[in-house]
């Protein structure tokens, strides 16, 4: 697992937990052609004050560089993250019918 901290001026205002390789099974979701590896973004939290100042798609822009080409994902643990990733503009898979689990998330 990788973390990180991210800094503005002299204050941190989010961190990040991130899986270098998470393996996706296809067959849960509905959808664009799913890729079957990922890096997972386990945990983005940005400072509760500073939430509506865009901190959180600097620090997924943060990573979608420091990873480079890979593709990025998320599982969206809620309707405010599910929109957050829907904002940043990245793909949705959904579960297939009858499949548990939240949406899968994934960088463009």
């Amino acid at each position: 697992m990788d973390h990180f901290i991210f800094i503005r001026g002299l204050e941190e205002v989010a961190r990040a937990q991130v899986m270098p390789v998470a393996v996706i099974d296809p067959s849960l979701f509905t959808g664009h052609p799913i890729p079957t590896q990922i890096v997972s973004i386990e945990r983005i939290n940005v400072h509760q004050d500073l939430r509506l100042e865009d901190i959180g798609r600097e620090a997924v822009s943060a990573l979608i560089e420091h990873y480079g080409d890979a593709q990025l994902g998320a599982f969206a643990l809620d309707g405010p993250a599910e929109r957050f990733w829907m904002r940043i503009g990245w793909t949705a898979f959904r579960r297939r019918p009858g499949e548990r689990g939240d949406p899968l998330f994934c960088s463009p």
